[in-house]
Protein backbone atom coordinates (compact mmCIF):
# COMPACT_ATOMS: atom_id res chain seq x y z
CA UNK A 1 0.00 0.00 0.00
CA UNK A 2 2.78 2.42 0.91
CA UNK A 3 4.66 1.59 -2.29
CA UNK A 4 1.60 2.33 -4.42
CA UNK A 5 1.07 5.67 -2.69
CA UNK A 6 4.74 6.52 -3.14
CA UNK A 7 4.60 5.75 -6.89
CA UNK A 8 1.45 7.83 -7.24
CA UNK A 9 3.09 10.76 -5.50
CA UNK A 10 6.15 10.45 -7.74
CA UNK A 11 3.94 10.35 -10.83
CA UNK A 12 2.09 13.47 -9.71
CA UNK A 13 5.11 15.51 -8.63
CA UNK A 14 7.72 14.25 -11.07
CA UNK A 15 7.93 16.69 -14.03
CA UNK A 16 8.22 15.85 -17.70
CA UNK A 17 11.69 16.88 -18.85
CA UNK A 18 10.57 17.78 -22.41
CA UNK A 19 7.74 19.91 -21.06
CA UNK A 20 10.05 21.65 -18.62
CA UNK A 21 12.52 22.35 -21.43
CA UNK A 22 9.80 24.02 -23.50
CA UNK A 23 8.45 26.07 -20.61
CA UNK A 24 11.78 27.06 -19.13
CA UNK A 25 14.33 27.31 -21.98
CA UNK A 26 16.19 30.04 -20.15
CA UNK A 27 16.87 28.17 -16.89
CA UNK A 28 20.42 28.09 -15.55
CA UNK A 29 22.24 24.71 -15.52
CA UNK A 30 22.73 25.00 -11.72
CA UNK A 31 18.99 25.23 -11.25
CA UNK A 32 18.51 21.73 -12.62
CA UNK A 33 20.13 20.12 -9.59
CA UNK A 34 18.19 22.31 -7.17
CA UNK A 35 14.95 21.47 -8.94
CA UNK A 36 15.53 17.73 -8.63
CA UNK A 37 16.45 18.14 -4.95
CA UNK A 38 13.22 20.06 -4.32
CA UNK A 39 11.21 17.42 -6.17
CA UNK A 40 12.81 14.67 -4.12
CA UNK A 41 12.13 16.48 -0.84
CA UNK A 42 8.53 17.13 -1.88
CA UNK A 43 8.02 13.45 -2.70
CA UNK A 44 9.59 12.46 0.60
CA UNK A 45 7.32 14.85 2.51
CA UNK A 46 4.21 13.51 0.77
CA UNK A 47 5.29 9.94 1.50
CA UNK A 48 5.86 10.75 5.19
CA UNK A 49 2.48 12.44 5.49
CA UNK A 50 0.70 9.53 3.82
CA UNK A 51 2.56 7.04 6.01
CA UNK A 52 1.58 8.97 9.16
CA UNK A 53 -2.08 9.15 8.10
CA UNK A 54 -2.18 5.40 7.40
CA UNK A 55 -0.44 4.60 10.71
CA UNK A 56 -2.80 6.89 12.62
CA UNK A 57 -5.89 5.28 11.12
CA UNK A 58 -4.52 1.81 11.78
CA UNK A 59 -3.79 2.71 15.40
CA UNK A 60 -7.26 4.17 15.88
CA UNK A 61 -8.82 1.05 14.37
CA UNK A 62 -6.82 -1.20 16.71
CA UNK A 63 -7.76 0.96 19.70
CA UNK A 64 -11.45 0.81 18.80
CA UNK A 65 -11.28 -2.97 18.38
CA UNK A 66 -9.53 -3.37 21.74
CA UNK A 67 -12.16 -1.15 23.39
CA UNK A 68 -14.97 -3.19 21.86
CA UNK A 69 -13.42 -6.43 23.08
CA UNK A 70 -13.02 -4.97 26.57
CA UNK A 71 -16.65 -3.81 26.64
CA UNK A 72 -17.83 -7.23 25.45
CA UNK A 73 -15.82 -8.91 28.20
CA UNK A 74 -17.22 -6.55 30.84
CA UNK A 75 -20.76 -7.09 29.58
CA UNK A 76 -20.27 -10.85 29.66
CA UNK A 77 -18.99 -10.73 33.24
CA UNK A 78 -21.89 -8.46 34.18
CA UNK A 79 -24.43 -10.86 32.73
CA UNK A 80 -22.85 -13.80 34.56
CA UNK A 81 -22.87 -11.87 37.85
CA UNK A 82 -26.49 -10.79 37.34
CA UNK A 83 -27.46 -14.41 36.69
CA UNK A 84 -25.76 -15.46 39.94
CA UNK A 85 -27.53 -12.68 41.84
CA UNK A 86 -30.90 -13.71 40.40
CA UNK A 87 -30.23 -17.30 41.45
CA UNK A 88 -29.41 -16.14 44.97
CA UNK A 89 -32.59 -14.08 45.12
CA UNK A 90 -34.70 -17.06 44.09
CA UNK A 91 -33.09 -19.14 46.83
CA UNK A 92 -33.65 -16.36 49.39
CA UNK A 93 -37.31 -16.15 48.37
CA UNK A 94 -37.73 -19.89 48.80
CA UNK A 95 -36.05 -19.88 52.22
CA UNK A 96 -38.08 -16.87 53.30
CA UNK A 97 -41.33 -18.63 52.45
CA UNK A 98 -40.16 -21.76 54.27
CA UNK A 99 -39.34 -19.73 57.35
CA UNK A 100 -42.49 -17.63 57.32
CA UNK A 101 -45.00 -20.32 56.37
CA UNK A 102 -43.26 -23.38 57.75
CA UNK A 103 -41.29 -22.54 60.90
CA UNK A 104 -43.31 -19.41 61.64
CA UNK A 105 -46.60 -21.27 61.28
CA UNK A 106 -45.35 -24.09 63.50
CA UNK A 107 -44.27 -21.68 66.23
CA UNK A 108 -47.60 -19.87 66.05
CA UNK A 109 -49.40 -23.18 66.50
CA UNK A 110 -47.24 -23.96 69.55
CA UNK A 111 -48.04 -20.54 70.98
CA UNK A 112 -51.76 -21.17 70.48
CA UNK A 113 -51.50 -24.39 72.51
CA UNK A 114 -49.55 -22.60 75.22
CA UNK A 115 -52.27 -19.96 75.46
CA UNK A 116 -54.86 -22.70 75.82
CA UNK A 117 -52.87 -23.97 78.80
CA UNK A 118 -52.83 -20.51 80.40
CA UNK A 119 -56.38 -21.09 81.62
CA UNK A 120 -54.82 -23.32 84.23
CA UNK A 121 -54.25 -21.05 87.24
CA UNK A 122 -51.36 -23.13 88.47
CA UNK A 123 -49.45 -22.62 85.21
CA UNK A 124 -50.07 -18.86 85.26
CA UNK A 125 -48.10 -18.65 88.47
CA UNK A 126 -45.22 -20.75 87.16
CA UNK A 127 -42.17 -18.57 86.33
CA UNK A 128 -40.88 -21.21 83.95
CA UNK A 129 -44.11 -21.22 81.94
CA UNK A 130 -44.17 -17.44 81.60
CA UNK A 131 -40.49 -17.42 80.65
CA UNK A 132 -41.15 -20.05 77.98
CA UNK A 133 -43.98 -17.90 76.57
CA UNK A 134 -41.66 -14.90 76.33
CA UNK A 135 -38.98 -16.99 74.61
CA UNK A 136 -41.59 -18.29 72.18
CA UNK A 137 -42.67 -14.74 71.36
CA UNK A 138 -39.03 -13.79 70.78
CA UNK A 139 -38.51 -16.79 68.51
CA UNK A 140 -41.60 -15.92 66.43
CA UNK A 141 -40.40 -12.31 66.15
CA UNK A 142 -36.90 -13.39 65.06
CA UNK A 143 -38.28 -15.76 62.42
CA UNK A 144 -40.57 -13.04 61.06
CA UNK A 145 -37.71 -10.51 61.07
CA UNK A 146 -35.38 -12.90 59.25
CA UNK A 147 -38.00 -13.74 56.65
CA UNK A 148 -38.67 -10.05 55.98
CA UNK A 149 -34.95 -9.27 55.68
CA UNK A 150 -34.48 -12.07 53.16
CA UNK A 151 -37.30 -10.82 50.91
CA UNK A 152 -37.88 -7.13 51.71
CA UNK A 153 -41.45 -6.44 50.58
CA UNK A 154 -41.06 -2.80 51.59
CA UNK A 155 -38.41 -2.42 48.87
CA UNK A 156 -40.95 -3.15 46.14
CA UNK A 157 -43.62 -0.97 47.77
CA UNK A 158 -41.73 2.10 48.97
CA UNK A 159 -38.29 2.02 47.38
CA UNK A 160 -34.64 1.82 48.36
CA UNK A 161 -34.51 4.57 50.98
CA UNK A 162 -37.48 3.28 52.98
CA UNK A 163 -36.22 -0.32 52.78
CA UNK A 164 -32.74 0.62 54.06
CA UNK A 165 -34.25 2.68 56.90
CA UNK A 166 -36.47 -0.23 57.91
CA UNK A 167 -33.53 -2.66 57.74
CA UNK A 168 -31.31 -0.44 59.93
CA UNK A 169 -34.07 -0.04 62.49
CA UNK A 170 -34.74 -3.78 62.40
CA UNK A 171 -31.17 -4.94 63.06
CA UNK A 172 -30.23 -2.14 65.45
CA UNK A 173 -29.77 -3.25 69.06
CA UNK A 174 -29.81 -0.47 71.64
CA UNK A 175 -27.50 -2.30 74.06
CA UNK A 176 -24.88 -3.56 71.59
CA UNK A 177 -25.03 -1.66 68.31
CA UNK A 178 -27.01 1.44 67.38
CA UNK A 179 -27.38 1.90 63.60
CA UNK A 180 -28.50 5.31 62.39
CA UNK A 181 -29.95 6.00 58.96
CA UNK A 182 -29.84 9.32 57.15
CA UNK A 183 -31.08 10.52 53.78
CA UNK A 184 -31.44 13.97 52.26
CA UNK A 185 -34.80 14.39 50.62
CA UNK A 186 -36.88 11.78 48.84
CA UNK A 187 -35.15 9.53 46.34
CA UNK A 188 -36.83 8.62 43.05
CA UNK A 189 -37.54 5.01 42.16
CA UNK A 190 -34.98 3.10 40.14
CA UNK A 191 -34.97 -0.21 38.31
CA UNK A 192 -36.03 -3.12 40.48
CA UNK A 193 -32.83 -5.10 39.96
CA UNK A 194 -30.73 -2.02 40.79
CA UNK A 195 -32.59 -1.31 44.02
CA UNK A 196 -32.43 -4.94 45.09
CA UNK A 197 -28.70 -5.24 44.30
CA UNK A 198 -27.84 -2.07 46.23
CA UNK A 199 -30.00 -3.22 49.14
CA UNK A 200 -28.10 -6.52 49.28
CA UNK A 201 -24.75 -4.73 49.17
CA UNK A 202 -25.66 -2.47 52.10
CA UNK A 203 -27.14 -5.45 53.92
CA UNK A 204 -23.86 -7.36 53.59
CA UNK A 205 -21.82 -4.36 54.76
CA UNK A 206 -24.01 -3.97 57.86
CA UNK A 207 -23.85 -7.70 58.57
CA UNK A 208 -20.04 -7.47 58.41
CA UNK A 209 -20.19 -4.70 61.01
CA UNK A 210 -22.36 -6.84 63.28
CA UNK A 211 -20.12 -9.91 62.92
CA UNK A 212 -16.59 -8.52 62.84
CA UNK A 213 -16.36 -4.82 63.76
CA UNK A 214 -17.23 -4.95 67.50
CA UNK A 215 -18.74 -1.49 66.96
CA UNK A 216 -21.20 0.38 69.18
CA UNK A 217 -22.46 2.86 66.57
CA UNK A 218 -22.86 2.72 62.81
CA UNK A 219 -24.26 4.99 60.12
CA UNK A 220 -25.93 4.27 56.80
CA UNK A 221 -26.36 7.37 54.63
CA UNK A 222 -27.81 7.63 51.12
CA UNK A 223 -27.93 10.84 49.10
CA UNK A 224 -28.44 11.89 45.51
CA UNK A 225 -26.60 14.73 43.79
CA UNK A 226 -27.21 15.25 40.11
CA UNK A 227 -27.14 11.98 38.27
CA UNK A 228 -25.31 10.11 41.03
CA UNK A 229 -26.44 8.23 44.13
CA UNK A 230 -23.88 7.92 46.91
CA UNK A 231 -24.09 5.57 49.89
CA UNK A 232 -21.88 5.64 52.97
CA UNK A 233 -21.69 2.84 55.54
CA UNK A 234 -19.36 3.52 58.47
CA UNK A 235 -18.77 2.29 62.02
CA UNK A 236 -16.60 3.00 65.05
CA UNK A 237 -15.33 -0.58 65.35
CA UNK A 238 -11.88 -2.10 65.46
CA UNK A 239 -11.21 -1.53 61.76
CA UNK A 240 -8.50 -3.42 59.89
CA UNK A 241 -5.29 -2.84 58.00
CA UNK A 242 -6.28 -1.58 54.59
CA UNK A 243 -3.82 -1.39 51.71
CA UNK A 244 -5.10 0.85 48.88
CA UNK A 245 -6.18 -1.25 45.92
CA UNK A 246 -5.80 -4.52 47.84
CA UNK A 247 -8.95 -5.41 49.76
CA UNK A 248 -8.33 -8.72 51.44
CA UNK A 249 -11.07 -11.29 51.71
CA UNK A 250 -13.46 -12.95 49.33
CA UNK A 251 -16.39 -10.94 50.70
CA UNK A 252 -14.92 -7.54 49.85
CA UNK A 253 -13.84 -8.70 46.40
CA UNK A 254 -17.37 -9.94 45.76
CA UNK A 255 -18.78 -6.58 46.88
CA UNK A 256 -16.45 -4.74 44.51
CA UNK A 257 -17.56 -6.91 41.61
CA UNK A 258 -21.22 -6.28 42.41
CA UNK A 259 -20.70 -2.53 42.62
CA UNK A 260 -18.81 -2.48 39.31
CA UNK A 261 -21.58 -4.51 37.66
CA UNK A 262 -23.94 -1.63 38.54
CA UNK A 263 -21.61 0.98 36.99
CA UNK A 264 -20.52 2.09 40.43
CA UNK A 265 -17.35 2.57 42.44
CA UNK A 266 -16.54 1.29 45.93
CA UNK A 267 -13.96 2.89 48.20
CA UNK A 268 -13.15 1.36 51.59
CA UNK A 269 -11.20 3.35 54.17
CA UNK A 270 -10.08 1.57 57.32
CA UNK A 271 -7.31 1.51 59.89
CA UNK A 272 -6.82 -0.57 63.05
CA UNK A 273 -8.74 0.90 65.97
CA UNK A 274 -10.38 3.69 63.93
CA UNK A 275 -13.38 1.99 62.36
CA UNK A 276 -14.25 1.42 58.73
CA UNK A 277 -15.94 3.56 56.07
CA UNK A 278 -17.35 2.17 52.83
CA UNK A 279 -18.31 4.74 50.20
CA UNK A 280 -20.21 3.81 47.04
CA UNK A 281 -21.24 5.97 44.12
CA UNK A 282 -23.55 4.93 41.28
CA UNK A 283 -24.32 6.69 38.02
CA UNK A 284 -28.12 6.64 37.83
CA UNK A 285 -28.53 9.36 35.20
CA UNK A 286 -29.62 6.80 32.60
CA UNK A 287 -31.94 4.88 34.92
CA UNK A 288 -34.36 7.62 35.98
CA UNK A 289 -35.77 8.40 32.50
CA UNK A 290 -36.44 4.69 32.02
CA UNK A 291 -38.36 4.54 35.27
CA UNK A 292 -40.26 7.72 34.43
CA UNK A 293 -41.33 6.26 31.10
CA UNK A 294 -42.48 3.04 32.73
CA UNK A 295 -44.52 4.95 35.30
CA UNK A 296 -46.80 6.58 32.69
Amino acid sequence: MLRILFLVSVFILWPDQALMAQLLPWKHPMADGNMWTAIFLANLLVWLILSFVIWKKSSQRQHIQAKLLQNLELEKNRQVLQALIQGEEKERTRLSKDLHDGVGGLLSAVKMHFRALQSDLSLQQEKGFNHAMRMLDDAIGEVRKTAHNMTPEILARKGLSAALEFFCRNVSHSRKLQISFYTSGELPRFRNNFELSVYRIVQELVNNIIKHAYATTALVQITQHGGYVSITVEDNGIGFKNTPGEHTGIGLNSLEERVRSLDGQLTITASPGCGTTAYMEFNVGVMQPMEMQLSF
